[in-house]
């Protein structure tokens, strides 16, 4: 599409401020002590305004949704039940400050499909916008389109993580590299703008791997004009390369996961969206006690108009074993942080938390010994 307004005047670029992982109900392992279980039900007004203070102004704000929003659930027990949701109040926060959120991950089916189906209706409902629910044919992920001012921005999102929930169908989108380049295809002659969001990666490793920056970059020459991923809940590099931005992940933003420092670094990424995608400025800010975060360092970017050289990589092999070592460090300092807040847990949550630890280990036991 034209690079020219109605009135015959160059259009000004679109501005695309984009954030991690919105986790807004209590992680498992801080059921009772987190983020859901630590603010009153009036406390979507704190968050608002932490958020506006990071995030406006912009055009368009997104961010990743990794929570349900609904008190449906297919659970029974607080720790199963209580995990990864969030109160319908928060949706006020949300509101004032998110234009588009994904719920594309390995958890919206978590709750079930009626969760899910709450959360999308309950977003749509508060004026927030979805990307990442499963489309109807010929798409894969339901296309949704913005527009500002005389320009439309189109979202695509997909979780590339294996299902941990449920065995029918999933509400939402997935996709194979070929499906995903194929919508990617289909939506680019619609709008001026395309934005990709991938739930993909292995957790805690902060470097990408050769075969994701491989996709990424297929997706760009298909006709993204950027990428954004999320999951492995740590900052990643950005590249601005010829025809776009890929941010291989944009780390947490709002999350109870404090016992690593890795996990409480976020990323506030600003996009200017023009005659190329451009990045404006990386802002870093570190999630406080609170769970909430607080700007800490403004980086500007120079525009460019090529990868950053020397950018590091993994190969896949060098990568499986950088996420083996990432999650038994992991497991670690989650097991130091449960005791040293044993006495806050609920005593329901502190008996489900080491029951499945010691199912998890026995079961990992047992695998060992059947290879």
């Amino acid at each position: 599409m034209a690079d020219v307004c109605a009135e015959g005047l160059p259009s000004p670029p679109v501005t695309l401020k984009a954030v991690g992982d919105l986790m807004l109900g209590d992680s498992p392992t801080s059921v009772g002590i987190g983020f859901q279980s630590t603010y009153p039900r009036d406390r979507g007004q704190t968050l608002q305004g932490r958020l506006r203070a990071l995030l406006q102004p912009a055009d368009i704000i997104f961010g990743n949704l990794e929570t349900v929003i609904s008190s449906n659930s297919v659970h029974h027990g607080r720790l199963a039940r209580d995990q990864m949701r969030a109160d319908p109040a928060i949706l006020r926060a949300l509101s004032g400050t998110f234009d588009i959120v994904s719920v594309a991950n390995n958890h919206a089916d978590q709750h079930g499909a009626r969760a899910f189906q709450d959360t999308v209706a309950s977003l749509r409902g508060a004026g927030i916008r979805c990307c990442g629910v499963a489309g109807a044919a010929p798409w894969h992920s339901e296309p949704e389109i913005v527009k500002v001012r005389d320009r439309r921005v189109g979202f695509l999102g997909y979780s590339l993580r294996p299902r941990q929930y449920g065995v029918r169908e999933s509400t939402y989108a997935t996709g194979t590299p070929e499906s995903i380049r194929a919508d990617v295809d289909r939506l680019r002659d619609r709008v001026d703008f395309t934005v990709v969001s991938l739930h993909w990666g292995e957790e805690f490793v902060a470097t990408p791997s050769t075969s994701e920056q491989a996709f990424a970059q297929t997706l760009l020459e298909s006709g993204a004009n950027v990428v954004l991923g999320h999951h492995p809940h740590v900052t990643r590099p950005v590249e601005q390369r010829v025809g776009g931005v890929i941010a291989y992940s944009l780390g947490n933003f709002v999350s109870d996961m404090i016992w690593q420092p890795q996990l409480t670094r976020c990323m506030i990424l600003t996009i200017q969206l023009g005659n190329s995608s451009l990045v404006r400025s990386i802002e870093f800010a570190d999630i406080q006690d609170d769970f909430l975060p607080d700007l800490v360092l403004s980086s500007p970017i120079p525009a460019a108009d090529d990868a950053e050289p020397g950018m590091a990589l993994l190969s896949d092999e060098d990568y499986a074993k950088a996420a083996s070592t990432a999650l038994k460090k992991q497991r670690l300092a989650q097991y130091k942080y449960f005791f040293s807040n044993f006495a806050r847990y609920p005593v329901a949550v502190s008996v489900g938390l080491i029951s499945a630890t010691i199912r998890n280990r026995l079961r990992a036991l047992t695998l060992g010994h059947s290879r």
